[in-house]
């Protein structure tokens, strides 16, 4: 956030060229997941001491799937509505807030699935595939027999 001194006013704001934005963008992004890190290795005795355990590859899922940057949103959005931060940082704050906001949903959201499939931390339970998996076919079959005498009763399939 830019201060402003009483006999010096300092610029600040969006300023450059689209290239350094969006690598400055980029860097911020990946600044962030590295705090995301810390916060976790940092905190990770804590939550071992109060039963929270957490292995290596857990912590990793953690700071990748991290938050989507909701609350950030909010706050940038805050700031760039407030008449007592200058106009220039406003919009700085707000480019930068929704790039990450944007960056994190787009990358985070989109292969967090893959990172959890590849990070294999919990094995499925046998028992509880084959259950599942009764369970569904049994779900299946009363909705084909329910959807089907529906149908069958229904006055546009009557003829079927």
């Amino acid at each position: 956030i830019c201060v402003r001194f009483p006999r010096e006013p300092v610029r600040c704001g969006v300023e450059g060229t689209l290239a350094r934005l969006f690598g400055g963008l980029a860097l911020l992004y990946l600044v962030l997941h590295f705090v995301r890190g810390v916060v976790v290795v940092t905190f990770a005795p804590a939550l071992r001491r109060l039963g929270y355990g957490m292995t290596a590859r857990e912590g990793l899922m953690l700071v990748f799937s991290g938050l989507r940057g909701a609350l950030g949103l909010a706050m940038g959005l805050f700031v760039e509505h407030n008449e007592y931060i200058e106009a220039d940082a406003a919009r700085s704050i707000a480019f930068y807030t929704s790039g990450v906001v944007f960056l994190t949903l787009v990358i985070n959201g989109g292969f967090v699935d893959e990172v959890y499939k590849r990070l294999n931390l919990y094995r499925p339970s046998q028992y509880r595939i084959r259950h599942l998996t009764k369970q569904l076919q049994k779900v299946e079959m009363e909705c084909q027999n329910r959807g089907l005498r529906k149908l069958q009763r229904h006055w546009f399939f009557k003829q079927c």
